[in-house]
């Protein structure tokens, strides 16, 4: 019987990255299973598969180390915004082509001067979900 052979189906497993900290240069909390610590960068939560972490203050992010240095973070409501160890928490946004300082967060809300319009912005995030399956 004449056939296709399309030859052999190769399954390849990429092994997950044993440091997903390396860009923030962070250490694990001890007796806390997900959650780091770093010196510039603060504390976080990053045991979800998808690579998205959770910032003890700016909530959900999406990191995406830079070739140059320095981390991309897409955040949703604000896109992608760029710092290091020497700029945070001073967070340059793409879409703004401006820079932007996170003060923290207020009455629950998050906080950012954007230095591009002299203006605060204030991101009301009490309604999202920020429990580790919703990413």
């Amino acid at each position: 019987a004449e056939g296709i052979n399309l030859g052999l189906e190769e399954v390849v497993d990429i092994p997950k990255v044993s440091t997903p900290s390396l860009w923030a240069m962070a250490t694990a909390l001890t007796g806390a299973t997900g959650w780091w610590e770093s010196d510039w960068f603060g504390t976080y939560y990053n045991g979800v598969e998808s690579g998205w972490i959770l910032h003890a203050g700016l909530g959900w992010l999406y990191p995406s180390p830079s070739d140059n240095g320095g981390v991309w973070l897409w955040k949703e409501n604000m896109d992608w915004l760029w710092t290091d160890s020497d700029k945070f928490p001073y967070l340059y946004s793409e879409t703004k082509g401006a820079w932007m300082y996170y003060y923290g967060t207020v009455q629950q809300k998050r906080l950012f001067f954007d230095y591009g319009n002299g203006e605060w912005i204030t991101l009301d995030e009490s309604t999202t979900d920020e429990s580790e399956g919703s990413r």
